[in-house]
């Protein structure tokens, strides 16, 4: 008894399967420059939206209330939180990190309130270390620098920024040296008027 012949089906495809392929690879293709060009048009937008961080902190941060504010938001507005980040991360123009760390800080913070802290309350004052906006400075530093440096550096330059706050325009010691000065000149003024007023 003679058995069936059964013809093994042929590896290759005829000219209408080939010209489907052709069509569905050209698909493939079109769909992928489809998506990178939405994906590099969202990015521009964000980048042209976002463009200061005044557009977050229209003010900076002079006294205690204003920091709690800015600490509760950090907290609970995730979103927020993460497009500070990236502001702040975008505002380094070069430099070293000493220089990048005090362009950050006082972006948002002024003398005078960086005058009360210190990063783990040294001389009584207020510990910055823990506080939400520490730690978005610190992931800011990080990410404006690619995290080249171990937190230990990035938490001395903080902790030098705050160091340095009092005896910068608007720092607590600042304002007590121009009084002093300004007073010493009009003690010198008066008496020179009165040595006049004796000849």
């Amino acid at each position: 008894m003679d058995l069936p012949v059964i013809e093994r089906p042929s590896s290759r495809l005829s000219l209408g399967d080939s010209a489907v392929m052709r069509q569905m690879q050209k698909d493939v293709t079109d769909i992928k420059k489809a998506v990178t060009t939405i994906l590099n048009t969202l990015i521009v937008q964000e980048e042209v939206v976002v463009e200061s961080v005044e557009d977050f902190i229209p003010e900076k941060i002079k006294n205690q209330e204003m920091m709690n504010q800015l600490n509760e938001q950090l907290e609970s507005d995730e979103e927020f939180r993460k497009k500070l980040i990236m502001v702040l991360a975008k505002l380094k123009d070069g430099g070293d990190l000493p220089s990048i760390t005090r362009l950050l800080m006082r972006s948002m913070l002024t003398n005078g309130i960086m005058s009360k802290y210190s990063l783990t309350s040294q001389r009584g004052k207020t510990p910055f270390k823990g506080t939400r906006t520490c730690k978005v400075i610190l992931r800011a530093l990080k990410r404006a620098t690619k995290n080249r440096f171990p937190v230990k550096d990035y938490e001395f330059e903080i902790a030098e920024v705050l160091r340095n706050a009092p005896n910068c325009p608007g720092g607590v010691n600042f304002l007590k040296t121009q009084e002093d000065f300004s007073s010493g000149d009009d003690d010198d003024s008066q008496s020179v008027f009165a040595v006049n007023e004796e000849n």
